[in-house]
């Protein structure tokens, strides 16, 4: 498949884990990438987001976003959730911070970034744990007792 390029959305084997998992690639060897309130700055460039839709009849409220990654774009979302704290109601960004990409390793990021485990959370996948490109959605389920659903079967661009 070449080398991976920020916006693919690639299968690889995170640090320590010997489960497939598919997320996007964010950073690329030697990049610096900060992620703060619900942005990306990679390099010093701010990553342009849009907001698309607020979903109200989904519980809890989703907040879908359209993101350019270099000559990709991605479809990300947040949940509304509740603060531990105060009980405020807040759109819940996931982890934050700041990385350097080392050589020969990338910062991969799930699309519904407010909910998921990914290189913010157990860091930088090497070169070598990477599988391939994934070019297609198959199957999804809305949750595991679910049954299966084909409906949003499509071609990854």
């Amino acid at each position: 498949t070449g080398e991976p390029a920020r916006g693919d959305v690639m299968v690889f084997f995170p640090p320590n884990d010997s489960r497939y998992f598919i997320k996007r690639v964010i950073g690329l060897p030697g990049d610096h990438v900060v992620y703060r309130n619900h942005q990306l700055i990679i390099n010093g460039q701010l990553i342009e987001t849009t907001q698309t839709a607020q979903e109200p009849e989904d519980r809890p409220l989703k907040f879908l976003a359209e993101e350019k990654l270099d000559s990709a774009t991605a479809t990300v979302q947040w949940m509304q959730a509740r603060d531990s704290l105060t009980n405020q109601l807040i759109i819940w960004a996931g982890p934050e911070g700041e990385w350097d990409v080392p050589q020969g390793h990338y910062l991969m990021m799930g699309d519904n970034r407010g909910n998921s485990s990914d290189g913010r959370v157990w860091g930088f996948v090497p070169e070598e744990n990477i599988v391939g490109k994934a070019v297609a959605v198959w199957m999804h389920w809305e949750s595991w007792s679910d049954v299966p659903s084909f409906s949003r079967n499509k071609w990854i661009e």
